[in-house]
């Protein structure tokens, strides 16, 4: 029997409350809990989102998001939030490719990066095409660009990645860091540190049950 929404959040809100005072790093089954029941939840509130994005009105829904789930509106609250972080989880679970992660892992170039990418989307059931920064829509999605870091800090082979998203008004807009502003992007081609590696168009899959 599917579980709603609600009850695989406070499936997770309530492992997440009882880990807060256990050390469970070397926990490889916990972690991967944790992980099935993250996902379960953005899956589902996935299929109640819209492919037509806002920007005004996802500044309130992507509060607490990273440029990352920002771009697939991946949602979490405050409370989710502030305990992955404090259990030390945060980057973990909102990090490009965390649907198989089991630990942090270094990103090294561009395939690898589109590899975690595409993982991601498939696991989350989120249809990818190809596109180009001045395509127009072709599947009624909207389209992502993904950026990688044009040189990592102090030559450390870990590279920072980066996501813009195309509201449905044609404007781009991003998310800087948790609790960094969402911004509209004026220049998508002159990213700071960052140089384009792909631009796609993602499909969320639409609501599965309908009033009718």
């Amino acid at each position: 029997m599917q579980k709603e929404p609600l009850t695989i959040y406070n499936d997770l809100f309530k492992l997440l409350e009882s880990l807060k005072s256990t050390d469970f790093a070397s926990s490889l089954d916990i972690w991967k809990r944790i992980r099935d029941l993250h996902i379960q939840y953005l899956k589902e509130n996935i299929t109640t989102s819209s492919n037509q994005l806002d920007f005004k009105s996802d500044k309130r829904n992507y509060e607490y998001a990273n440029c990352y789930t920002y771009a697939l509106c991946l949602k979490c609250t405050k409370e989710l939030l502030g305990l992955y972080r404090q259990i030390k989880m945060g980057p973990l679970m909102f990090d490009v490719g965390f649907t198989k992660a089991d630990q942090y892992r270094e990103l090294h170039d561009e395939q690898e990066l589109l590899e975690r990418f595409y993982t991601d989307c498939e696991i989350l059931g989120i249809d990818v095409f190809d596109s180009k920064l001045d395509n127009d829509i072709e599947h009624e999605g909207s389209k992502v660009a993904i950026y990688l870091e044009n040189n990592p800090p102090n030559s450390i082979s870990d590279y920072d990645v980066h996501f813009i998203r195309q509201n449905y008004d044609g404007t781009w807009s991003e998310k800087n860091g948790y609790y960094g502003k969402i911004r509209l992007v004026k220049d998508i081609k002159e990213i700071k540190r960052y140089h384009l590696v792909k631009t796609v168009e993602v499909v969320k899959p639409y609501v599965k049950s309908k009033i009718h």
